[in-house]
């Protein structure tokens, strides 16, 4: 049986020690789209929420306290090469945009956030990790 992508609200994960962005994201996330958002305010906790939630997309800052954007995106791509990340940043300059990339992040929001860009690169990566076939 084949499931409607749209069934059930996409998941996001959201790591973000700025709580203004965060609400900010969480609060475009949904009255743009069917979504059930999670915020973590650094990265310790973010494995077991991960396995709780199962998300579609994390959002992940890349200064956080403790472990940082990049580590957790490298923690994640240890563990989940189907799993979206995005990352967000303050810093100009597309040396960011590019180590994410070579990291293994799918796409890259720059800081202040459009709130176009943002919904656009959520639904597209939602929906195309939900469109892949399941790994068995």
């Amino acid at each position: 049986m084949v499931t409607d992508v749209t069934d059930e609200p996409f998941r996001v994960i959201v790591v973000e020690d700025d709580e203004d962005v965060a609400l900010y994201v969480q609060t475009i996330l949904h009255r743009r789209l069917p979504c059930e958002v999670k915020v973590l305010a650094s990265a310790d906790g973010y494995e077991a929420l991960e396995s709780e939630f199962d998300p579609d997309v994390v959002i992940t800052d890349l200064e956080l306290p403790g472990r940082g954007g990049f580590e957790l995106l490298g923690d994640i791509r240890a563990r989940r090469s189907d799993l979206a990340v995005v990352i967000m940043t303050a810093h100009a300059g597309g040396e960011y945009a590019e180590r994410a990339r070579r990291e293994g992040a799918n796409d890259y929001l720059a800081k202040p956030l459009s709130s176009k860009d943002l919904v656009a690169i959520v639904e597209r990566l939602a929906r195309g990790r939900r469109e892949r076939p399941a790994v068995e």
